[in-house]
């Protein structure tokens, strides 16, 4: 049989007294303690409780009695082990971190080797170089689903990658070849035949013209420096389709405006299909400098 202390005690652990107000629950729980119990309030997804304890409750006891369990990184304050006090307040603030990956690349560092062979102002990539690449790792953090912070926590290296080389001239510019001062010459005739006559006096006399594409190519640097005629490659050799020039005509090749001139020359190599006659000259650089322009060909007798 129950003692009437057991009684008395047993009569308190059954109250209970809900209050509810507009917009938000308020919550009055009393449980078994006798005269040494205490009130805290609990606040947690967004509700707020008071809850009546045994004064050596800790705060994990309390958030047991009110069912609340826990996630890893969830907050609590006080400690889950602090024992409560009389009008103490409990904080459960849910937070939810997300980790996300990024994979940014390390970009490769660029060395620079000057090269006799290039005029100033010109410059070959020799090796592009390979970027590297870093895993990234950004964590974000929510309190009750509220943004709370970011930064990035982790950084991999997956690849180091390697630098690149690039070459730059230091070749004078003074040494260019002379076609690019236009030299002289006068054309009298048409397009059906005439003559061209150079500064010098020496002339030249054509049977037709053909308006063309003109390219530059070169054999600096490369083992083979044979054309297709048997011919070593050299200035005044140049390449047409056969089906165009046959090999061995002779020409004379200037720009349309005058503004350059290439000079007479010899059909010493086999060219690709179409109106494209394609210039040899002694450098890489005067190929680059050259480029792609539009050319007269005199066809020469």
């Amino acid at each position: 049989m129950a003692t009437p202390a057991k009684r008395i005690r047993l009569y308190a652990a059954a109250i209970a007294i809900m209050l509810v107000a507009v917009g938000s629950v308020t919550a009055l729980a009393v449980y078994a303690g006798g005269s040494n119990s205490v009130t805290v309030d609990v606040s947690y997804d967004s509700k707020f409780t008071s809850i009546l304890v045994g004064s050596d409750s800790t705060v994990a006891d309390v958030l047991d009695e009110l069912d609340i369990t826990l996630d890893e990184n969830d907050l609590v304050s006080p400690s889950l082990s602090n024992k409560v006090s009389g009008g103490m307040e409990i904080s459960v603030k849910r937070v939810d971190v997300t980790h996300t990956q990024y994979i940014v690349p390390i970009e490769c560092e660029m060395s620079y080797v000057a090269d006799p062979t290039l005029f100033e102002g010109m410059s070959i990539v020799e090796d592009p170089g390979e970027r590297g690449e870093i895993a990234e790792t950004f964590t974000m953090v929510k309190i009750d689903g509220t943004f709370a912070s970011a930064a990035i926590t982790k950084n991999e290296v997956i690849s180091e990658g390697h630098g690149g080389v690039i070459r730059y001239g230091t070749r004078p510019v003074s040494e260019m070849h002379s076609f690019y001062d236009a030299p002289a010459y006068k054309v009298e005739g048409s397009s059906d035949g005439g003559m061209i006559t150079e500064a010098d006096g020496t002339t030249y006399e054509y049977d037709y013209t053909i308006d063309m594409r003109a390219t530059a190519y070169t054999t600096e640097r490369q083992v083979n420096k044979i054309t297709a005629s048997g011919a070593v490659a050299q200035p005044g050799i140049v390449a047409v389709h056969s089906s165009v020039l046959p090999m061995g005509t002779e020409v004379y090749i200037v720009a349309p405006d005058g503004s350059w001139s290439y000079g007479k020359a010899v059909v010493g190599d086999r060219g690709v299909l179409g109106k494209v006659i394609d210039l040899y000259f002694n450098y890489w650089d005067d190929c680059v400098y050259f480029g792609a322009r539009d050319a007269v060909v005199y066809v020469l007798k």
